[in-house]
């Protein structure tokens, strides 16, 4: 019987199968000798961190940890314990499986995913900017393109790591970044707004998705920042090659958005935000990921 990780409690026994979503270097002891490492494991439910202690044969050790791959399936069996409020699974035994049920793993959000789209398109057709409203409908009436976006995570455990996370974090911060042009009604609403629908578009490229959240190749040597840029830029031009006069500056402002929304280069952003209309994407942006992941963080997701 299927055991479901948001269902698990302290000093819980665990014998069951989940996603393998990330697995970290292997480590060694501070004070004794011996390696261990940490795995991520997901379902349909949430995420957790998985420890398999080692001990002193490195051997044993290594080849356990050599014979784990991302994005796969494992048996796990062990306990859990819980530090800091944080539930994580101590492992005596885990292994690759090739049999189960794949509904069990996929984690989705718990709003519904056609309302949400729904949403976004009447968000997009309120805009006033006819530049940016034509660059957003020219990028979404690729129908697998708009599916591949209204259905993908926005991350891959940090927050909204779930099908139709990308889109709900877009939203909410649309929702919140309304509040801030109110207060401040000089900033530029459409250019927030764009800049919120596409701060996290390069993550449609940087993620696959099966029983996990997994990264592709593209995503490890460019990452999601990267990839936007060349997304957006690549839009723009075959925009300007049908004959429309989008505005250098308008291109300028929203890759500056893009480039900037991590807000700090340490971060990932290589440049800082510049504009209000910048910092309003990355405080929204910070703030609805922060709240995400409090809310719903690995090992107490449900």
């Amino acid at each position: 019987m299927k055991q479901f990780l948001g269902d698990l409690k302290n000093h819980t026994p665990v014998s069951s199968y989940f996603a393998l979503v990330d697995k970290k270097s292997l480590r060694l002891y501070k004070n004794k000798p011996g390696l261990w490492f940490e795995v991520m494991l997901s379902d349909k439910t949430g995420q957790m961190a998985a420890k398999f202690w080692g001990g002193n044969n490195n051997v044993i050790t290594q080849k356990l940890f050599d014979s784990l791959s991302t994005g796969s399936v494992v048996n796990v069996r062990g306990t859990t314990s819980q530090f800091q409020n944080i539930l994580s699974i101590n492992v005596d035994d885990i292994h690759t499986i090739t049999e189960y049920d794949k509904d069990d793993l996929i984690l989705i959000s718990n709003i519904d995913i056609g309302q949400l789209k729904s949403k976004l398109v009447t968000e997009i057709e309120s805009m006033r900017n006819g530049s940016l409203k034509l660059l957003l409908n020219s990028l979404f009436k690729d129908e697998i393109f708009f599916e591949k976006f209204t259905r993908w995570p926005a991350a891959q455990s940090y927050h909204h790591a779930y099908l139709g996370g990308l889109l709900e974090h877009v939203l909410n911060m649309i929702n919140t970044s309304k509040v801030i042009c109110q207060n401040y009604p000089s900033i530029d609403a459409d250019m927030v707004k764009a800049g919120c629908i596409l701060h996290d578009i390069g993550k449609v490229a940087q993620y696959d998705m099966d029983v996990g959240i997994t990264h592709t190749l593209d995503g490890d040597y460019m990452g999601h920042i990267g990839l936007g840029i060349i997304m957006v830029q690549e839009k723009i031009k075959q925009l300007r090659d049908i004959g429309v006069s989008f505005d250098t500056d308008l291109e300028r402002q929203i890759l500056h958005i893009i480039l900037s929304h991590h807000g700090k280069k340490e971060f990932g952003s290589p440049i800082t935000p510049q504009t209000p209309e910048a910092w309003a994407v990355h405080l929204v942006d910070m703030c609805d990921a922060h709240l995400n992941h409090a809310v719903k963080r690995p090992g107490v997701m449900k």
